[in-house]
């Protein structure tokens, strides 16, 4: 099994997930419930991993919006700056009321 496949396919994240999103569609007529921000780097090697996973993520969870954000590019410096990252890959999640 590859990295992605063991991440992804783990029961303990899928269940987190799926009580996320049911929990957001219960209390919220919008589509997308949940946004996950990934914050890394085109030249990170982990950062590539992690975005692969969550890519996955978007792709199986329709309720579910991944934005990512590379730290080195000037239009994304404000959003490393705002969230205090220092390690990369960072992933955050928000709800409907961020």
């Amino acid at each position: 099994t590859n990295v992605l496949d063991t991440v992804v396919n783990t029961e303990t994240n899928i269940d987190v997930l799926d009580t996320l999103v049911n929990e957001e569609v219960e209390t919220d007529e919008q589509e997308i419930k949940i946004r996950f921000l990934e914050l890394g780097s085109k030249t990170c090697i982990p950062c590539k991993m992690m975005k692969e996973v969550m890519e996955k993520v978007e792709e199986n969870y329709s309720s579910v919006k991944v934005e990512f954000y590379d730290v080195n590019d000037p239009d994304s410096r404000d959003k490393a700056q705002l969230y205090k990252i220092r390690v990369i890959p960072t992933q955050i999640f928000l709800n409907e009321n961020n």
